[in-house]
């Protein structure tokens, strides 16, 4: 996960104990500052996975919608 506020040390921790890595996106991009070429990429497809969004649970639990770069291209060309 990584997030655009501080971490707090403790949360990392918690996290840490559930199997979640946490970090915070200036971490992130210090990381990628270290390669000198980029590794394995690949030009993304129309069905590749672009992002999660999480739905409130209204009707039932919470959970991730996958949205594709298909529906975010259809998304910006319909507005």
């Amino acid at each position: 996960m990584v997030s655009f506020d501080k971490v707090d040390p403790a949360i990392k921790e918690e996290g840490a104990a559930a199997g979640l890595n946490i970090y915070f996106i200036g971490e992130v991009i210090a990381a990628g500052t270290t390669f000198t070429e980029a590794a394995n990429y690949e030009e993304p497809k129309k069905e590749t996975v672009y992002m999660f969004c999480y739905t409130s649970g209204t009707t039932g639990d919470p959970k991730a919608a996958k949205l594709t770069h298909a529906n975010m291209l259809a998304a910006a060309t319909s507005a």
